[in-house]
């Protein structure tokens, strides 16, 4: 039973653990061991004290099916939603994947840091002032993904606030806080004041001098949820005539969009057959010069040029692809590449830390930046095409295994509890 004056807490309370509840039985299902939930009549729920304590989920005859911890409230601070791309979608599912489990807590709060000029600092001054007039909300950690040096701002007024803050680096060696020393080092002093580093990869720890006295902890990234609940729908590539590439991501020059249509342009020149996707958001003028080099290479037979998609059919995309061509001289770890994986497409990659150990422990090739276009256009045209779609099937189930949302969620929630 259910003492009177903790009923008010189980509206919300029940239903993170019918969601957590439902995500458990998936993956105990997986693992051939799923909890008999068409035998339970009555279930009951022990709340103590209110939102705090332990829940314990009980068939009639005593036994549990299921115990949970409560409540860790987490604040994921980071992003600018009108400049989507990989830290947007990360931090998206990030979201909704800890929201299934019933221990947890969490709310998103964008930072619209991304290109900051003055004409947009408004929106990343507003979202300071949010913060700030949210401070008493109760959080028992603040997330923090730090992209660029205003991201650090949140940093400083976070620990103003008394909030511990674990702080997830995205950016990579050839981002200008990391290249240009004076930057370097204001990142380096403010870095400093982190509760925990929560990394992505080995190799950013390569990239980026963190400060030394901060605790450390490895975390693996959030893919889509198709992905992170195994309902991805991959399309049959072998024996299929013709090749498909694609380019996805937020489209620059620094992000290797204008290398990708090199690429496609000197594929035409030797009469390879195949067609390409370019997918994602950018201005208007990046957008105009794109399409503007695609006439010139006369591969608008070829080429495809799209707005930023939703999430799933990006993935979608993705399943039908061969290979994803990732000539990006930012990404210390690129997103992109990771999806494409998990959908069965071979990547191509510049060579950089994060995408190197990418297609080491799962598949794919890197290509030096000096002559990128050219050593991708030899392994399209020289390689077998069917081994290739071979090693992406393989890898595929690899990196299901690893970046399982339950996995996910529970190597963040151990690294924001321990000091």
């Amino acid at each position: 039973m259910v003492r009177q004056k903790e009923k008010e807490t189980l509206g919300p309370v029940s239903a993170r653990l019918v969601r957590s509840m439902a995500w458990e039985w998936h993956r105990r299902k997986d693992r051939g061991g799923p909890f008999p939930l068409t035998s339970v009549l009555i279930v009951r729920f022990w709340i103590k004290p209110a939102g705090q304590g332990v829940i314990y989920v009980q068939t009639v005859s005593g036994r549990t099916l299921f115990e949970s911890s409560l409540l860790m409230k987490v604040l994921i601070l980071g992003g600018s939603p009108a400049r989507p791309g990989g830290v947007e979608a990360f931090c998206s599912r990030a979201h909704d994947a800890m929201n299934l489990d019933a221990r947890l807590q969490v709310d998103w709060l964008p930072v619209n840091t991304a290109y900051l000029r003055p004409a947009t600092s408004v929106r990343a001054w507003q979202s300071l002032r949010t913060f700030w007039r949210r401070r008493h909300e109760g959080w028992s950690a603040v997330w923090l993904q730090y992209v660029n040096l205003a991201d650090l701002a949140f940093l400083v007024a976070a620990r103003a606030m008394g909030f511990k803050v674990v702080v997830t680096p995205h950016l990579g060696a050839n981002w200008k806080s990391t290249r240009i020393a004076m930057l370097r080092t204001l990142s380096r002093a403010l870095l400093g004041l982190s509760s925990k580093f929560a990394y992505l990869s080995e190799t950013q720890l390569q990239e980026l001098a963190l400060p030394v006295g901060v605790p450390r902890c490895r975390i693996h990234t959030f893919l889509p949820r198709s992905i992170g609940t195994r309902q991805l729908v991959v399309e049959r590539r072998a024996g299929r005539q013709g090749l498909k590439l694609i380019h996805a991501g937020r489209l620059s020059h620094e992000k290797g969009s204008f290398l990708f249509l090199e690429v496609c342009a000197r594929l035409k020149q030797r009469n390879l057959a195949f067609t390409a996707e370019v997918i994602g958001g950018c201005d208007d003028q990046t957008r105009m010069a794109l399409n503007e080099r695609i006439a010139e290479y006369g591969i608008k037979e070829n080429v495809t040029l799209f707005p930023a998609m939703e999430e799933e059919e990006l993935m979608k995309r993705l399943a039908a692809a061969d290979f994803l061509i990732h000539l990006s001289i930012l990404d210390s770890f690129p997103l992109i590449v990771l999806e494409a994986l998990a959908a069965g497409a071979y990547p191509v990659c510049i060579d950089l830390p994060g995408a190197r150990k990418m297609t080491q422990d799962y598949c794919g090739r890197v290509v030096s930046p000096n002559n990128a276009v050219q050593a991708a256009v030899d392994i399209l045209c020289q390689g077998d095409l069917e081994v290739a779609r071979g090693e992406a099937d393989t890898a595929r189930n690899k990196v299901l295994d690893d970046y399982d949302w339950g996995t996910c969620v529970r190597l963040l929630e151990n690294c924001i509890e321990q000091d």
